[in-house]
C-alpha cells in the first residue's frame, strides 16, 4: 500500500499521465471490459445491500433470530427476492434448509417493499436452496485459493445464463473507519450449487484502506501487483463506502479512478508499478 499524502499522490499520478510515453494508447483497456466490471460490481452492491436491509427488517419482527439464520437473494426475472432460511437436520444428520419468510427488494430504489413470514416455516425453494449450496461450495474452498481468508464472509451469488452460479466471498468486517480492499474469491459453480467448476483468488492479499470521516475531495487509493483491472470487488468496496471515492486502483501497468457511483476511468499506464507487497494484490 503506497502512504504518499493523497494530494501529492494524485498530483504525481497526473504528472505521469501527462507524461505518457507515445504508442501507450493501444494498450488502453477497452471501455467494454471496464464496463463489464462496473455492471459486476453494482451487482455485487445491490447484493449485500438487499441482504442488509432485508436482515434489518426480519430482525424488527424477529428479534430472536437465531445465528444460523441465512438469508440468499434470487433474482426472478427482475423480481429480487431475499429468501430468510433455517437449517433443520434432516434424517441420518443430514442439513435441509427452511423457509421463513420471503421478502421483496427493490434493487434501483435500495427498499424493501414486502415482507411475508411463514409459520410455521416451508420447505425452501430450490432456487435459493441452489443459491446457497453454491455459497456453501465456494466457502469450502476459499482458503486453496487465500490463505488469509476467514469466516465470515460476505457473499454474493447469481445464477449466469448458462444456468451455473458466480460467487464473490469476502471477508466480513466491522470496521467502519477502514475498508477492505483483497483476501477475496471468485468461483464457478455447478447449476446444483454443489461443485466449483474453477475459481481464483481476486487478490491474494488485503489492504485496509481509511475511510475520510467527511468528503474531502482527495483521493484515497490502493494498488494490485497481479492483474491488470480493478476487480468487480473493488467496486462494490468504493459503492458501499462512498466517502473513499475518489478511488485510485494502481495496476502493474494501468491506473484508474473509481468514483462513488461505481465508474472506472482510465487514467492512463503505470510507469511506476506498484511493488510494495503491503498492498491488496
Amino acid at each position: 500500500m503506497i502512504s504518499l499524502p493523497a494530494a501529492a499522490l494524485f498530483a504525481g499520478i497526473l504528472g505521469l499521465v501527462a507524461g505518457i510515453r507515445p504508442g501507450a494508447a493501444q494498450e488502453r483497456p477497452s471501455e467494454e471490459a471496464l464496463r463489464a466490471i462496473e455492471a459486476a460490481g453494482r451487482r455485487i452492491a445491490g447484493y449485500h445491500e438487499a441482504v442488509a436491509r432485508a436482515r434489518e427488517r426480519f430482525q424488527k419482527q424477529a428479534p430472536d433470530m437465531a445465528p444460523s439464520t441465512r438469508f440468499v437473494v434470487v433474482d426472478r426475472h427482475g423480481a429480487w427476492r431475499v429468501i430468510v432460511m433455517r437449517p433443520v437436520e434432516g434424517e441420518a444428520g443430514a442439513k435441509g434448509w427452511q423457509m421463513q419468510a420471503e421478502i421483496g427488494f427493490n434493487p434501483k430504489a435500495g427498499e424493501v417493499t414486502t415482507i411475508e413470514r411463514f409459520n410455521p416455516p416451508r420447505q425452501a425453494p430450490s432456487d435459493a436452496l441452489g443459491v446457497q449450496h453454491a455459497i456453501e461450495a465456494a466457502s469450502a474452498i476459499i482458503s486453496l485459493h487465500v490463505a488469509e481468508a476467514k469466516a465470515p464472509f460476505q457473499e454474493a451469488a447469481f445464477k449466469e445464463p448458462d444456468k451455473t452460479f458466480v460467487v464473490y466471498l469476502q471477508p466480513a468486517t466491522e470496521r467502519s473507519t477502514a475498508a477492505r480492499f483483497g483476501s477475496d474469491l471468485l468461483a464457478n459453480v455447478s447449476g446444483d450449487g454443489m461443485k466449483v467448476l474453477k475459481a481464483r483468488a481476486m487478490h491474494r492479499a488485503a489492504a485496509w484502506v481509511p475511510v475520510p470521516s467527511s468528503a474531502t475531495g482527495e483521493p484515497t487509493l490502493h494498488s494490485h501487483i497481479e492483474g491488470e483491472m480493478p476487480t468487480e470487488t473493488d467496486l462494490a468496496v468504493v459503492i458501499e463506502h462512498p466517502g473513499l471515492a475518489p478511488h485510485l486502483v494502481l495496476t502493474p501497468r494501468h491506473m484508474f479512478r473509481i468514483d462513488e457511483a461505481g465508474v472506472i476511468t482510465y487514467l492512463g499506464p503505470n510507469q511506476v508499478p506498484p511493488a510494495s507487497p503491503g498492498g491488496a494484490r
